[in-house]
């Protein structure tokens, strides 16, 4: 890691004072089975994560760098994974569903329309290759977790079609929810692990801390999980949220594969008037989706294990 430090050190200084980014040595830094990371790599990895998350302008250098590399062997693992599974020589997917899923991440980031998303990527020197190449290697990646897992998943929808009738017409509080997931590694101590993260949410704020040390698939988006109704949140989660104020943040919660920090970025109160099928849709969908990141998490450590990763 100390070399790999010393690497980041004369990378960091090319990218950032450089007036030719193209003048950078093209390093291999990690193997990763048969998949490479190099310092181009990080260096287009970097200008990706900065583009798609202003939050990062204001971090430091070296933890640019490690969330860069934190990235990128996310998406090489599940690349190598997906490619076992589909007996493929190539991440590939159907180009007319590919420009869907793009136009989607487009309105998500806040672009109303391709092109000035295009014009985005061209002013942070951006291929939108790069760009399909990563929503196709996610796109695969969910599709496998839900192949393997969708027999698992538990919904109760009688249950949840109770619940919503019983707050129909009444206010319900809904909450800007952002997460940071982890899990103790055998050879990490809890309180020293559950320490360095408290300490990067004070020092780096709660976004930053999503990025270092989260490994749900939101980490990206500095653990960003948008606005959601306490009616969604299952009662273990619910009874830890409710007790939130704005700015304040769980103790970490027992999840499937980890521990599970929530941050109420914001909390509002509306008096909800439900058509309860279509409410009734929405929650299954989150529902759903909501295990299957959970098996995805478990998943994802689990074929991190069995994959040889080695610093060059």
């Amino acid at each position: 890691m100390k070399r790999i430090i010393i690497l980041f050190t004369f990378f960091i200084l090319i990218i950032f004072f450089s007036k030719n980014s193209y003048s950078l040595e093209n390093r291999i830094l990690l193997k990763i089975d048969n998949e490479i990371i190099t310092s181009i790599d990080v260096f287009n990895e970097t200008k990706y994560l900065l583009a798609i998350n202003n939050k990062l302008k204001t971090i430091d250098n070296e933890d640019l760098y490690k969330i860069s590399i934190k990235s990128l062997l996310r998406e090489k693992i599940k690349k190598i994974e997906i490619l076992k599974n589909l007996k493929s020589k190539e991440i590939y997917i159907d180009e007319v569903y590919l420009d869907k899923l793009v136009l989607s991440t487009s309105k998500k980031l806040g672009f109303q329309n391709i092109n000035d998303f295009n014009k985005y990527l061209e002013s942070n020197k951006l291929n939108i290759e790069i760009i399909k190449e990563k929503i196709s290697v996610e796109s695969l990646w969910n599709e496998l977790i839900y192949k393997k897992f969708s027999k698992k998943l538990i919904i109760d929808k009688d249950k949840l079609r109770k619940k919503i009738i019983k707050d129909n017409n009444k206010m319900i509080k809904s909450y800007l929810l952002s997460e940071i997931v982890f899990k103790i590694l055998n050879n990490e101590n809890f309180n020293m692990k559950l320490n360095l993260i408290e300490k990067d949410i004070k020092d780096k704020g709660f976004s930053n801390a999503a990025l270092l040390h989260s490994i749900s698939g939101t980490q990206n988006s500095g653990g960003d999980l948008g606005w959601i109704t306490e009616i969604s949140l299952n009662p273990k989660i619910k009874n830890k949220v409710m007790q939130l104020k704005t700015g304040d943040y769980t103790k970490p919660i027992i999840i499937p594969g980890g521990f599970l920090i929530l941050k109420a970025n914001d909390i509002k109160e509306t008096k909800n008037k439900y058509d309860i099928n279509k409410k009734l849709e929405e929650l299954i969908r989150f529902t759903t989706n909501q295990q299957l990141n959970q098996l995805s998490n478990i998943y994802f450590e689990k074929v991190k294990k069995e994959i040889t990763i080695n610093e060059l």
